[in-house]
């Protein structure tokens, strides 16, 4: 082949090589965007296409420069789809040929998810007692994260509080409350929906946390949360409804019917004309078609939002 020929071939394969990774890394990003948002179904089909994409690179291009990092994608794939009991030796295979110092705290991360997927929690502090003292803040914060997941699935409710803390993961937080509620130790349940209100969280992740508060400790407990949430986080005017509204029916369902319709008042007035303001609407008519007013007969709307949340969009 002619030098000018094999130079182009050259080009040629590396954009097609870098076309690739990208678009590989692409789908990581959006599976951890999803995974943030609390969308794990969505985000465990973008990590497929990661993985596939990573595993199509490593195929086509087994001797590159950057096929650590595909392979490595690869595995962080293999873990966020959820197939893991299948790739055993792909997992192994890649902490043993990684040498590069932050590829194998990921390696390392993506084995310690698939060790809990598969059951394995006890495995899950000899992979981890490396990357939990790293130097980088963000897998230094996963890693505590699992070995809390870890565990709890051992039964280790104390223990899995402490990893906990040690993580900045919006899902360590949520995590906390989650395990202060098993174990019915609600006073610090409640200092951890204080914390929690601090992190970055979705309103769906909220309402499936309150939820689960309702049905362990009760409808008023869970709307005591709710209001410590809202009072200290920020959310949009349509999700702070939802939450209201679903903390409404909870309500009434007690039998709980002016604390009920306080929060269906509340709904009216952020998203008057919404869906969740019509249902609020339907709500309160059976009792009487006039709103609660703030007071005696209801709690302060402002009280409940918190001065973060008025008048915000």
């Amino acid at each position: 082949m002619k030098p000018f020929a094999a130079a182009v071939l050259t080009v040629v394969t590396a954009c097609a090589y870098y076309n690739a990774m990208w678009r590989a890394e692409q789908f990581a990003k959006e599976a951890r965007r999803l995974e943030a948002s609390g969308r794990p179904t969505e985000a465990a089909a973008a990590w497929a296409r990661a993985r596939d994409k990573a595993e199509s690179v490593l195929a086509r291009h087994p001797r590159s420069r950057w096929a650590d990092d595909a392979l490595v994608l690869r595995n962080e794939g293999i873990a966020g789809s959820g197939v893991c009991r299948a790739s055993d030796t792909l997992l192994e295979e890649a902490r043993k040929s990684v040498t590069e110092g932050a590829l194998l705290e990921r390696a390392t991360l993506a084995a310690a998810v698939c060790a809990l997927r598969s059951g394995n929690p006890r495995a899950v502090d000899d992979l981890l007692a490396n990357v939990r003292s790293s130097r980088n803040a963000g897998r230094r914060s996963r890693a505590a994260f699992l070995s809390g997941e870890a565990a709890w699935a051992r039964g280790e409710g104390s223990g899995a509080l402490d990893w906990y803390a040690r993580s900045d993961l919006p899902a360590a937080a949520l995590a906390r409350v989650r395990v202060f509620l098993a174990l019915g130790r609600y006073e610090e349940m409640m200092g951890a929906v204080d914390k929690l209100a601090r992190r970055t969280a979705t309103a769906a992740a909220w309402g499936d946390l309150l939820a689960a508060v309702a049905q362990t400790a009760g409808p008023d407990t869970a709307s005591q949360a709710l209001e410590r949430l809202l009072h200290r986080a920020w959310l949009p005017a349509a999700q702070r409804a939802g939450l209201l509204l679903a903390d409404g029916d909870r309500l009434r369902a007690a039998g709980r019917m002016d604390a009920a319709a306080a929060r269906y008042a509340i709904v009216q007035r952020l998203v008057p004309d919404s869906a969740d303001g019509a249902a609020a609407a339907t709500r309160l008519a059976p009792a009487g078609a006039a709103a609660p007013t703030p007071g005696p007969r209801g709690p302060d709307p402002d009280a409940i939002l918190g001065r973060r949340n008025r008048d915000r969009p």
